[in-house]
């Protein structure tokens, strides 16, 4: 979150104090979602057997997160990796309206 909010093209750009300031009033109202080594270990197998590499690694533990949470929708700017990496037919990945 830290990180996207960090790289938003608007101008004037997000100071950092002003990100922390979100993504601690943000943790107030969501539960995060930790990965367990295991499941590392598991996504990083697949992906390496799939030729995959690169940012979308991060990518892959992110949605692996969403599918450990149970999510149904899975908002996202980056929609072309997400659908790509996407393996569980329930969970629905588009972009928010801009």
């Amino acid at each position: 979150c830290y990180s996207v909010l960090s790289r938003l093209p608007i101008r004037p750009m997000l100071s950092g104090s002003q990100i922390f300031l979100f993504v601690n009033h943000l943790l107030k109202h969501i539960t995060p979602v930790t990965l367990e080594s295991s499941e590392y270990i598991e996504i990083l197998n697949d992906l390496s057997a799939k030729e995959i590499r690169g940012r979308v690694v991060y990518d892959a533990l992110i949605l692996k997160a969403a599918f450990k949470s149970n999510a149904d929708i899975f908002l996202t700017w980056n929609e072309k990796d997400f659908i790509r990496l996407n393996t569980n037919p329930s969970l629905r990945i588009f972009a928010p309206n801009a």
